[in-house]
């Protein structure tokens, strides 16, 4: 969508989080942008991720599509049934044994046993579960706000979180972080049709709210 009387730069990109943001604005910075404003649309798993590298057949994909084998993110082919396309893209993530299915529905959902458990295995071996905003990626998103410090922050429910009508653990424990900043993130509720069927991300329907 168009602001008359404005410039909008759309530097987004889908799977990355405040680690590859922070990159993303150095490098528009070091190149002489600047933005009066800055909005970031976040899931609280953008909390999470750490910085990765597109292969050298995806950026290629990316430049022309007759460059590109097999399949990605985008472009995806109309015909592409999209059930197997997701089982093959966790195949590839490496998430598809039946533990890690467990162990992640086990953190994401039930929460309280998750915390019960970091605890006492904390209190027994002295380590435990990861269940914070890593020490980079706060960095990395103290950096944005040092750049940016009028960024308005706009959350999305999960589609779990959305058919749960709840915030998960990942929800919880970004909200107590951003709180801790002093920063209050205006939420866009999606209803639980506003996403697609086959994943967690937004249909059309979805992205026309938060639009």
């Amino acid at each position: 969508f168009q602001v008359p009387g404005m410039s909008i730069y759309n530097a987004g990109m889908q799977g990355t989080g405040v680690a590859l943001w922070w990159e993303f604005m150095r490098y528009l910075v070091q190149r002489g942008l600047t933005f009066k404003r800055v909005i970031l649309v976040y899931i609280q798993d953008d909390f999470f991720r750490g910085p990765w590298r597109r292969s050298d057949q995806e950026l290629a994909c990316l430049h022309d599509l007759r460059n590109c084998h097999g399949e990605f993110f985008y472009p995806i082919a109309s015909q592409a049934e999209m059930y197997r396309l997701s089982a093959e893209r966790t195949k590839i993530s490496g998430q598809d044994s039946l533990k890690a299915r467990i162990v992640f529905f086990w953190k994401r959902n039930f929460w309280a046993t998750y915390f019960v458990f970091d605890n006492v295995k904390r209190r027994l071996t002295g380590s435990g579960l990861e269940i914070a905003v890593s020490n980079k990626n706060r960095e990395a998103f103290q950096n944005i706000l040092d750049h940016a410090p009028n960024a308005q922050l706009i959350r999305l429910p999960t589609k779990d979180e959305a058919a749960l009508r709840s915030d998960n653990a990942r929800g919880i424990i970004v909200k107590q972080y951003l709180s801790g900043l002093k920063i209050d993130p205006v939420v866009c509720d999606l209803r639980y049709d506003e996403y697609f069927s086959y994943d967690g991300h937004p249909n059309k329907l979805g992205y026309a709210r938060v639009a």
